[in-house]
């Protein structure tokens, strides 16, 4: 059986995951196939459409080659994902213009027709980005703070000198007038002991006060005379330096060990990764509308999506797909364009049905798909619409379904 495609639609929403670099990479076809009469292919019928990317020239170098078995639905719709068990990231999207190639094989036959071949007008940049140079490195994180300082090691132990000989005790003294002088104590300074090993100094006697003479062994100072009563031993106000003489200064320990270094600091936090190559995708957005949506005679927004742009120079790929049921009417006609509302640009307008004076009673239905590229005059948030009417305006219900809208906002 002779079969046509009516209309053909292609999507490049190949978004490349930086991160993981995940593949294959594809691309959505669409197209209602219908016999030669021009009705739709019955819904559940097999096809077999096999895709041909040439190089250049519609005749050029074969880059790419898939067959995808599909199955026709209720209107004779059929969906492909091109790439989907091979990698279009193997073509070199770069080099120059690509052609596709469209054969299709109803029922599986075996027999495959040619359907013809037309040039990709939209370049799918996201896979161009991924073939393009990687980005400069992002800048050396900053250093580390240090780590802690070690534990100082032990001091070393010296030798303790020998604690000196404790000296005689001195005679009590007589009671002074006051004993601010203590020469009224009278008591004899008690000999002075050895010196010790460890270079100790004796300790100094205790103030006159509570000074026993008998405590020279801690080299303390004579008892003091003010208070006269106590003054043992030693006289004078402030008695003689303590009996005892000082130890020999014990040898310096040796220096401990030193501590152990401290650990090193984290490393930094490694800088952002450069830009990428020559393109890059900004944002993507899309939105989706099953219906019914009634047109009228004047065009109407159907659907809005919003992206960001950050350059003037940014480009909007946009991308529709849907279809009107035109009940009671054999004409089915509908008009649409694309929209960048807040710059005020308007893409191409495309007619898609029939348009005629046909009689009958009948439904029939129309496409309203195709790819657009818009252009910015200002950076920031833009709304992109997508505009309709039914383009005949006998009798009928025209109805919208099914309507989808994507946006991406592609540049350097």
């Amino acid at each position: 059986m002779k079969t046509k495609l009516l209309f053909a639609a292609f999507a490049f929403f190949a978004l490349i995951n930086l991160l993981n670099a995940q593949s294959p990479e594809s691309m959505n076809y669409q197209a209602i196939v219908r016999s030669s009469s021009g009705q739709p292919v019955a819904g559940g019928t097999p096809v077999s459409v096999r895709f041909t990317l040439h190089d250049l020239t519609g005749s050029g170098t074969v880059v790419f080659t898939q067959i995808i078995q599909v199955v026709a639905n209720q209107f004779g719709l059929v969906t492909a994902q091109i790439g989907s068990n091979s990698n279009l990231a193997t073509v070199n999207w770069g080099s120059g213009a690509k052609y596709l190639q469209v054969e299709t094989d109803v029922n599986n036959t075996g027999t495959f027709t040619d359907m013809g071949t037309s040039q990709l007008l939209s370049v799918p940049y996201a896979l161009y980005a991924a073939n393009s140079a990687e980005g400069p490195q992002g800048p050396t994180g900053n250093q580390g703070q240090q780590g802690p300082v070690g534990v100082t090691g032990p001091t070393g132990a010296g030798i303790a000198g020998s604690t000196g000989l404790t000296g005689n005790a001195g005679v009590t003294g007589v009671t002074g007038p006051q004993g601010s002088t203590g020469i009224t104590g009278a008591g004899v300074t008690g000999s002075q002991g050895i010196a010790g090993n460890d270079g100790v100094t004796g300790p100094t006697g205790p103030i006159g006060p509570t000074g026993a003479g008998l405590q020279g062994q801690q080299g303390a100072t004579g008892i003091q005379g003010p208070t006269g009563t106590t003054g043992v031993g030693v006289a004078g106000a402030t008695g003689a330096t303590g009996v005892g003489v000082t130890g020999v200064t014990g040898t310096t320990g040796l220096n401990g060990a030193t501590g152990a270094q401290g650990i090193t600091g984290a490393t930094g936090v490694t800088g952002p990764t450069g830009a990428a190559g020559n393109f890059q995708i900004k944002d993507f957005q899309t939105n989706f509308y099953g219906g019914p949506y009634a047109e009228q005679t004047s065009y109407a927004v159907a659907l809005t999506v919003t992206v960001s742009t950050t350059s003037v120079n940014d480009k909007i790929m946009v991308a529709t797909s849907g279809y009107s049921n035109e009940s009671g009417n054999d004409d089915a006609c509908v008009d649409f364009y694309v929209e960048n509302t807040t710059d005020g640009i308007i893409g191409e307008s495309i007619r898609n049905g029939l348009n005629g004076q046909g009689g009958g009673n009948g439904g029939t239905g129309s496409l309203f798909a195709g790819n657009f590229v818009l252009t910015v005059n200002s950076t920031g948030s833009k709304v992109i619409s997508l505009v309709v009417k039914e383009c005949y305006s006998g009798n009928g219900n025209y109805n919208g379904n099914n309507i989808r809208l994507t946006a991406t906002v592609i540049g350097n």
